[in-house]
């Protein structure tokens, strides 16, 4: 599969028991490294998680599911476009098997995978989306006790949604959600915040709020 919003993976395998990854090259940081811990501002934020949807929707359409998204797995370019990294190490999980994931990835796994109840498919993705998009918005990881209010009902029905415990209460496909951040988008209109560097590079500076 091919998308703008995709990093193109050529081939992956094992060659004498080692895992190999040939992919396309990207000049990027990391969408953890390019907020630097800030807050991203709202149209920000959702600007990147609507590319970051379609990327996936065409990931799941073509039968391919990530299984392992977070902050470190996205690359950000210089222009702040979104490209979805480790696809080729998704599929080695798949592979093998492997159901471990460390701490910092448990913020962003859905809790349906790592209670062992089964792997990864379109729904958790959706979940790992919506936990990314809290990141960007309050600069903290998604857990139990967290309270959402961003000061936007419609954003935080659309976190709020994505997040859900209940699979069937969850978005049931990347384009619906792609669809309710296209409507909210217009009404945040155009940012007048001002951009603080959020990372060392000043390439890769988002606008964030205080």
């Amino acid at each position: 599969f091919s998308h703008s919003n995709l990093v193109k993976v050529y081939d992956f395998g094992l060659v004498e028991s080692m895992f190999y990854i040939l992919q396309e090259y990207v000049s990027y940081t990391t969408l953890y490294d390019a907020t630097g811990g800030a807050r991203v501002e709202h149209l920000a934020a959702l600007n990147v998680m609507s590319s970051l949807c379609s990327g996936i929707s065409h990931a799941h359409e073509s039968g391919v599911i990530h299984g392992d998204l977070k902050p470190t797995s996205i690359f950000m370019t210089s222009e702040l476009e979104p490209k979805i990294n480790g696809f080729g190490l998704a599929s080695k999980l798949r592979l093998e098997g492997n159901k471990h994931v460390s701490p910092y990835d448990l913020h962003y796994t859905a809790p349906e995978t790592y209670f062992g109840a089964m792997y990864s498919d379109e729904l958790t993705d959706i979940y790992s989306l919506g936990a990314i998009l809290y990141f960007m918005i309050t600069a903290q990881l998604v857990s139990s006790f967290c309270i959402l209010s961003t000061g936007n009902q419609t954003l935080d029905y659309i976190i709020t949604k994505a997040l859900s415990l209940d699979r069937k209460s969850r978005y049931q496909s990347a384009q619906e959600m792609e669809h309710d951040i296209h409507s909210l988008i217009p009404e945040l209109g155009v940012t007048t915040t001002q951009t603080k560097p959020t990372s060392n590079n000043p390439r890769f500076n988002f606008p964030t709020t205080n």
